[in-house]
């Protein structure tokens, strides 16, 4: 892969992969190598080889022709985006604008729970940082049939309403964020404690934070809060982030949100689908403009498509453990 001539002949020699020995290897195999292509470009100057080859590379890409590849483009079109409009961008949405509140409130450590994550006494504390009204409770009081405040409704969750958490797991948004962080080093767990990780360093350096460890945030975030209920859910879970994630690379795409799907049940999904994109609009990574209709600011848009791409391979590899 070190000459722009090698690269075409990977791209030849990937093509003929066998796809039903190994189902994605030859796609996986073609991001990788457009991963490497666009390294070379950007530390080559003036190197028209690399963007014939690279040129070779999205060629091939487009055959293979999985339905992703339009996250492709989505990422390569915001990464032209100016850095600093996407940093500014990245810092105003709240899983990002409250990681300085978060780093203060753990200061040198905080206990946790026994699982690593915030304990339930300090539930409320820290899921008010990204807007949710959730309590920690020992104990749930009784259901009523138009009480939308329990964990896993089947319903879009209003931020006015009271979530009674017997862990973190019961708030998805508090879960994912705190998963996102601890993935990318801003805290960090010891046995019984966690503490500012050493992304946490740079992040009080600027006026704004710094804008890799930001994108990467968002990011995985974004793979939390569509992923979290795969292991709790249970019935057609599976499904609902795949409508999810269908209509994400849509809006993302800048398209109209597609129809949910042909069959009876995905029209019964349809509340859960619609309660985690309000989940990514109550975390600033969505707006909407109508009735359940959302759109992604521009700038957020490639740091949602690296999102998407992460969830579409944890969605994977749950189906391949079941």
């Amino acid at each position: 892969p070190h000459t722009p001539r090698g690269v075409e002949c990977l791209v030849d020699d990937i093509m003929e992969f066998d796809e039903e020995a190994t189902p994605g290897l030859t796609e996986a195999s073609l991001c990788v190598l457009h991963d490497y292509v666009h390294y070379r470009m950007d530390t080559v100057d003036n190197d028209l080889e690399w963007e014939d080859a690279h040129a070779t590379v999205e060629e091939a890409l487009d055959e293979v022709g999985s339905p992703l590849n339009p996250l492709a483009d989505i990422i390569e079109a915001a990464d032209r985006i100016d850095p600093e409009e996407r940093r500014a961008a990245f810092a105003a949405t709240r899983v990002v604008a409250m990681v300085p509140r978060l780093l203060e409130w753990i200061g040198r450590g905080r206990a946790t729970s026994p699982s690593g994550g915030v304990r339930r006494v300090d539930i409320a504390e820290a899921a008010a940082m990204l807007g949710v009204n959730a309590v920690g409770v020992n104990k749930r009081p009784p259901h009523q049939p138009d009480d939308v405040s329990l964990p896993g409704l089947d319903t879009a969750l209003p931020t006015s309403s009271t979530v009674y958490a017997m862990s973190m797991q019961d708030v998805p948004l508090l879960a994912s964020w705190w998963d996102a962080l601890r993935a990318v080093g801003v805290i960090e767990n010891t046995s019984t404690r966690v503490r500012p990780g050493p992304a946490a360093l740079n992040w009080s350096a600027a006026s704004l934070p710094p804008a890799e460890v930001a994108e990467m945030i968002i990011g995985f975030f974004v793979a939390g809060v569509l992923t979290h209920d795969l292991r709790h859910w249970g019935f057609y879970e599976d499904r609902v982030v795949a409508l999810a994630l269908a209509r994400l690379v849509e809006v993302a795409a800048g398209l109209d949100a597609p129809d949910l799907g042909n069959q009876p049940i995905d029209q019964m999904l349809g509340s859960r689908v619609l309660r985690k994109l309000r989940h990514l609009e109550q975390a600033g990574l969505l707006e909407q403009v109508g009735d359940d209709q959302f759109t992604i600011p521009l700038p957020l848009r490639g740091a949602i498509a690296r999102g998407l791409i992460v969830t579409a391979g944890m969605l994977e590899d749950e189906l391949d453990i079941e």
